[in-house]
């Protein structure tokens, strides 16, 4: 046996190439840190995608053609500006991302395809309805062999040098992780001529306006760059806030193509049913006759341009319940529409979804738990699971409820916690769900009772400790019991806070009955790092005082919540969260019910430390119980681990912030933070606002409530603007606040 006297050697010269593990270690590293800050359900072959509609053979020949000129073809006019942007659009259901789907796979047969991001407000996999991992998507496609492999040393280089880059602009993202690879690339002659052409981008409008817009002119700057190759394809709906980009922004920059009846829409969808009932009647032994040339016109004629109607009719037929010819007679059923329904372009396609709705066994509690899924922002696994045992009332209800309704939405796994999620086949099913305009001639519901409806499914729980189901499942025999508040409590702290955020009143319908639940069993739930058990814990401080009447003594309910609570509450070293009640004169006037404490951020002040706090340190609600001081080394201590709080409350020239050097007289971290506080809100430190630097702010809604001793009303039954109505996530973001990282703080702000 031979032995090379290189085996296992490293970190030697030859010449002047040196050999090193370090780099391949380097490289290796950040690469998985790319991959794990990318949306790889974004992908265009991703695994969540694999059952991706594509056009059927025929259809949309024209438009795919357009779309396959535009990236191919070179622009001979030298004089004419090339147009390096185009935007695919049309209304919902009109094959927008069925065409995506198969002009991205024609670019990928023909190795044209750079990269490519499917965005999705519906799917719970990270990072798809959202700008996050836009950039890094792209860049993780461009490094593959498949896009310009030359460029993956430049890129993860440079995340080696920044891996902070993940947290920073897309515009800095795009700088740092496309476009300076690709300069010191061409500048090192090592960029092949014979490059992918095109990125494509599908479903941007299903992510939210901000997010939209900051999208749209990291990819304008990128493509008007000489370094970027490529051609780009949008495809959205007409949104407002695209729309502006794309007709003054990128006016001069773009093409465009609009799915309306210049494609011949009708056509397609003639088609498309043929070639579909063609393939029922030969899987079925159905008569040559079926259907019948009438009902495909009139099958036509319904889906007013819309492809998806046609599909949602092909779906709902094959559904193995009953027959084809059983199936079809439900369609083609009188269902009764409105004159100015039947003039509205989506009147057929709402009564479509109406018709299968209406098969559930409950259709009105089937509409309920949609909207709620969605109000809710579920998520896919866990979430999804927790939700199921909120809304519930028998076992196994998910499953009974949607079995017929699979054409529009499918109940899958809902057994497993990892992997329980609903699926909705398009989103125009989703705008159905949102607006009460829509399906309001349908179905006899209100905003106000599918509000109602869901606030019970929560006060069950509360009131039970635990689902009206109570199921042991294998391998998660653990989720309720004794571990039921390391998993479930805290989602449902989650999810009810997203529910009750807007509340505007001191008093609300279901107040009396969440009183009545377990203090002592939920309030230890309550991990105070989430923003949901904040929420409860502050929620239910204040409610528990509302049934005390001014000038007597609190009542044993109060008295059972508020103990809890300032237990929870009360500070002890190595705590990463705090919770600072307002001042004493505050603390006075509430006591008495002459004014309550708000459930907006000025009743109460949080601190989150990114570190936990020093032993000598002590916030200031605690520290007039304490016989004695910190030392001197422990303010030092806190001055380090707050050095840069400054910059959150915007000293100036003429009012500076208080100079390190007179920290020495504030005796603990929580008068500090008092004086910053005082600062930013202009107090006097007199009055109610005596709390901690920081807040939860838009904890609920603005404050619009009296209080209990002025003699004017104060019930009132909360009325959501839309319990309905699908939140985006930069709403989202909005209302669960944002965080900003100094040095040692978390400002929640």
């Amino acid at each position: 046996m031979t032995t090379s006297m290189f085996e296992q050697s490293h970190h030697f010269t030859i010449g002047k190439v040196e050999v090193s593990s370090k780099s391949r270690d380097a490289d290796a590293d950040a690469l998985e840190k790319l991959c794990s800050n990318i949306a790889a359900g974004a992908l265009l072959n991703s695994r969540e995608r694999s059952d991706a509609p594509k056009c059927h053979p025929e259809t949309h020949v024209a438009v795919q053609q357009e779309l396959f000129s535009f990236v191919t073809d070179d622009n001979d006019d030298e004089s004419a500006q090339p147009k390096r942007m185009l935007w695919l659009t049309g209304p919902a259901g009109s094959g927008k991302t069925t065409i995506m789907n198969t002009v991205g796979e024609h670019f990928k047969k023909k190795r044209n395809l750079a990269a490519a991001f499917f965005f999705s407000s519906f799917c719970s996999s990270q990072g798809r309805g959202t700008k996050d991992r836009f950039v890094t998507t792209l860049a993780y496609q461009l490094i593959q062999d498949a896009g310009i492999p030359e460029i993956r040393g430049e890129v993860l280089s440079s995340i080696a040098k920044n891996p902070a880059i993940f947290k920073m602009s897309l515009q800095e993202q795009m700088e740092v992780l496309i476009l300076r690879p690709l300069r010191l690339c061409q500048t090192q002659g090592e960029l092949k001529a014979s490059t992918p052409r095109v990125i494509i981008i599908d479903g941007l409008d299903e992510c939210g306006e901000r997010d939209q817009a900051e999208v749209l002119k990291v990819l304008l700057d990128a493509s008007s760059d000489p370094i970027f190759p490529f051609r780009v394809v949008v495809a959205s709906r007409p949104d407002p806030a695209i729309d502006e980009f794309f007709f003054t922004t990128a006016e001069s920059h773009f093409s465009t193509i609009f799915l309306d009846n210049k494609y011949n829409p009708d056509a397609d969808i003639t088609l498309f049913l043929n070639s579909h009932f063609a393939r029922i009647r030969r899987k079925y032994s159905l008569y040559p006759s079926w259907p019948g040339k009438d009902i495909v016109s009139l099958l036509v004629e319904n889906a007013s341009e819309q492809m998806i109607y046609a599909a949602t009719v092909v779906r709902f037929i094959e559904m193995p319940s009953k027959s084809p010819q059983s199936q079809l007679e439900i369609i083609l059923e009188d269902f009764p529409i409105s004159p100015s329904r039947r003039s509205n372009p989506f009147g057929p396609l709402d009564a479509l979804y109406s018709r299968i709705l209406n098969l559930s066994p409950d259709p009105i509690l089937a509409l309920r738990w949609l909207k709620a899924y969605h109000y809710l922002d579920i998520e896919r696994g866990f979430s999804t699971w927790c939700f199921n045992r909120i809304c519930e009332s028998t076992e196994g209800e998910a499953d009974r409820l949607f079995a017929s309704t699979t054409a529009l939405v499918a109940s899958l796994n809902q057994r497993d916690p990892k992997t329980a999620h609903y699926m909705f086949y398009h989103k125009s099913f989703q705008d159905f769900l949102r607006h009460p305009s829509r399906y309001g001639e349908f179905f006899v519901e209100t905003e106000k009772e599918s509000f109602k409806w869901l606030v019970e499914c929560f006060l069950r729980v509360f009131e039970r400790r635990r689902p009206a189901i109570r199921m042991i499942l294998a391998g998660y025999s653990t989720i309720f019991g004794q571990s039921v508040s390391k998993r479930f409590a805290p989602e449902v702290f989650r999810l009810w806070y997203f529910l009750i955020s807007e509340r505007r009143s001191f008093t609300d319908f279901y107040d009396e009955q969440l009183l009545q639940c377990d203090a002592d069993w939920w309030i230890p739930c309550v991990d105070l790092v989430d923003q949901g058990g904040r929420a409860f814990t502050m929620l239910m401080f204040v409610v528990s005082h509302n049934q005390c009447w001014p000038f007597k003594p609190c009542c044993k309910t109060c008295k059972r919540w508020r103990s809890a609570i300032l237990d929870l509450w009360k500070y002890t070293p190595g705590d990463s969260v705090h919770i600072s009640l307002p001042g004493n004169l505050a603390l006075l006037l509430d006591r008495f019910g002459l004014k309550r404490i708000s459930l907006r951020s000025s009743g109460f002040g949080v601190t989150l430390f990114h570190r936990d706090p020093t032993p000598g340190s002590m916030p200031n609600s605690q520290r007039y119980a304490s016989s004695t001081s910190p030392d001197a080394e422990a303010i030092r201590d806190e001055r380090s681990s707050i050095s840069s709080v400054s910059s959150l409350v915007g000293g100036t020239e003429e009012d500076p912030l208080p100079a390190p050097e007179d920290w020495a007289g504030l005796t603990s971290l929580g008068e500090l933070h008092s004086t910053l506080y005082r600062r930013r809100s202009g107090s006097s430190g007199t009055g109610t606002h005596n709390s901690v630097a920081t807040g939860d702010s838009k904890m609920f809604g603005d404050d619009a409530c009296v209080n209990k001793g002025s003699g004017e009303s104060f019930k009132g039954i909360r009325r959501p603007e839309s319990i309905g109505s699908f939140r985006g996530h930069s709403e989202h973001s909005d209302l669960h606040g944002s965080i900003s990282e100094q040095d040692g703080l978390l400002d929640v702000k």
